[in-house]
This record gives structure tokens, C-alpha cells and sequence, in this order.
């Protein structure tokens, strides 16, 4: 009773579990009471406690990023050499589009548990993020080496193939069931990898290097059919038809969904979306997603407003998405 660490995994595991719509109260509120007694107990051996604290903000109050920072913030002052909080922390800040911000995180986070699966993860991602595809690539296969059976590494491992080009890569992890992942859900568990989706994967990485034409228009409608029958993950239609060029379907698609749904993914600043970035339009989606409230609020705007080439004045544009 007195486990500040058992308390804290308990925490964690009632905050990131997915009970019936009406236990979602009452295990939300445990899973706060637990936190806070594994805090109590003995914070530094208490970073569990502090990422459930992260997810419950997520999740009750999912525009909120800057409260969310500030959970895994406290936490890494209770418990500095928490590698998974830091893991968190930068991938956090990939998906406010602070990258260079994040890197040094991912690097701790590997540092001080350098065989796990899940440190290796953002990192992979950051350094794709950052355009070190190759880089990006070496450190998620060698996580695949370690964990192969880990449902997360395996599509991270696609999709970074999938949407930076290496289609013949991607293909071949399609065709391969050792290799594939068995869902193709953000989550990794939701959506099955359904035949349907294997389908139309394949006729996507045989047309994303070329100009498509007709082909792309077919393709993206089985992408959107899809995903609203349950059978492919969101994210895929948004970056399939960026990658294609299809940006006017991108944004459309990304405004009709959920805002929650939109925060918490690494979707807005995934390399695939950059030509959406170049657009204006891409600040009501970070209207609607929280993330123009969060960049004022931490004083922090993402990398990619400080390049010189952009064509429009973020923070104008912001203000503009937020006016009513």
C-alpha cells in the first residue's frame, strides 16, 4: 500500500484504459486519486503518477496543451531521470511543432533506457520530423531488431517509409505479415488492419511517386469510404491526399474532424503534411485544435513559422483564425 511506483502504474493504466462510456467518470477519478497518492508517497520514483496526470488532461480537457505541458513539466522536476517522462515531453512537443525544442528530450529518453521500444519511438520520429529520414530509419529498425513483435514499431516503421517516398520499402512491409503491422490505428489497437485498407495502401504506394491524375481521385475515395466504415485510420486519407498533392481534400477532411481527435496526434506536423503548413489555411486548424491558444500561451510558436521562405506572417494569420 505504500508503493509510491504501484500506485503511480495504476494511475497510468486507469488513465490510458478504455472502460464503457458510463465507468469513464468514476475510473478517471481514481485514476486521479491514485496519481495524487503516489505523489504523496514519494514523487521522484512517482513519473507514472505525473503521466496519467498528462493523459487525464488530454483527455478531460483536450485543447488545454499548455495545461497538459505543465503536468509533465512538474513531473520531470519531482523525477528528473524519468526516461519515459522525457520521452513524453518530446514527443509532446512534436506535436505543438517544436521539434528542435523536442530533440534534446528524445535523446535523454534513449540515454537512460537505451534497449526500450518506447524511447526509441519519438525519437525515430523527431529525427524524421527533422528531415534525418535516414537517421530516423537506422534507430526504428534497430528498435524492430529488439522488440519484433511490438505492434508500435512496426507501423511507425511503414509509415515513415510509406509517406517519405521509399514506396517500394512500404510495399514490401505490406506484403510481408511478419513485417506488417497488425492494425493501422493511431492507437495500434482500434482498427484491424483490414484487407480493404492493405488494398488501398498498395494502390496508393504505386501511384506516390508519379503525377497520379484520375488514379489519385479513385484512390482517396477508397480512402475516405474506409475510413468511415471503421476499416482504415483517419489519419491515412489526410496523408495520402497531401502526399499526392490533393490538398484541398487534406484540409477539408481535417476540418471535419473532432478537434480532440486532431490534438494528441503528431498529424499536423508529420512531414507529409508540410505543403498544408505553406497555406494559411492551416491556422484554423490550429485554431481549431488549440494549438494557436497553447503557442501564445507558452510564448513558443513552431519551428516552421521562423522559415523565411513561408509566405505568410504566422502570427497574423493566427490572430485572424481566432477573431470572430
Amino acid at each position: 500500500p505504500s508503493f509510491a511506483r504501484g500506485h503511480a502504474f495504476l494511475a497510468l493504466t486507469l488513465a490510458n484504459d478504455a472502460p464503457p462510456a458510463a465507468e469513464v467518470p468514476a475510473r478517471l477519478r481514481r485514476a486521479h486519486a491514485e496519481a495524487r497518492r503516489a505523489i504523496a508517497l514519494h514523487p521522484a520514483t512517482a513519473g507514472g503518477a505525473y503521466d496519467a496526470q498528462y493523459f487525464l488532461a488530454r483527455i478531460e480537457a483536450p485543447r488545454d496543451l499548455r495545461l497538459a505541458e505543465r503536468q509533465l513539466e512538474d513531473g520531470l522536476r519531482a523525477a528528473p531521470t524519468n526516461p519515459f517522462l522525457r520521452m513524453r515531453r518530446c514527443a509532446f512537443l512534436m506535436e505543438v511543432g517544436r521539434l528542435q525544442d523536442g530533440l534534446g528530450f528524445c535523446d535523454q529518453a534513449v540515454a537512460l533506457r537505451p534497449l526500450a521500444a518506447p524511447t526509441a519511438h519519438p525519437r525515430a520520429r523527431a529525427l524524421y520530423y527533422a528531415g534525418q529520414v535516414e537517421e530516423g530509419l537506422k534507430v526504428i529498425d534497430q528498435a524492430a531488431t529488439r522488440h519484433p513483435d511490438s505492434i508500435h514499431t512496426k507501423r511507425i516503421r511503414f509509415e515513415m517509409r510509406a509517406f517519405s517516398g521509399r514506396s517500394a520499402e512500404a510495399a514490401a512491409i505490406l506484403a510481408d505479415e511478419a513485417q506488417r503491422p497488425p492494425s493501422l490505428s493511431s492507437d495500434a489497437i482500434s482498427i484491424s488492419f483490414s484487407s480493404e485498407a492493405i488494398s488501398i495502401l498498395q494502390a496508393y504506394l504505386r501511384i506516390a511517386n508519379t503525377r497520379p491524375g484520375k488514379e489519385a481521385d479513385k484512390v482517396l475515395a477508397r480512402a475516405e469510404a474506409a475510413t468511415q466504415s471503421g476499416q482504415m485510420d483517419g489519419r491515412y486519407p489526410i496523408m495520402i491526399a497531401a502526399r499526392l498533392g490533393r490538398t484541398d481534400l487534406a484540409f477539408a477532411w481535417l476540418l471535419e474532424r473532432d478537434a480532440g481527435k486532431l490534438v494528441g496526434l503528431e498529424l499536423l506536423f508529420d512531414p507529409a503534411l508540410a505543403p498544408l503548413r505553406r497555406d494559411p489555411q492551416f491556422m484554423t486548424l490550429a485554431a481549431k485544435s488549440g494549438h494557436i491558444v497553447y503557442w501564445r500561451k507558452a510564448g513558443a510558436w513552431p519551428d516552421f513559422c521562423a522559415d523565411p521562405t513561408l509566405t505568410y506572417d504566422c502570427k497574423a494569420e493566427a490572430a485572424k483564425a481566432l477573431a470572430p
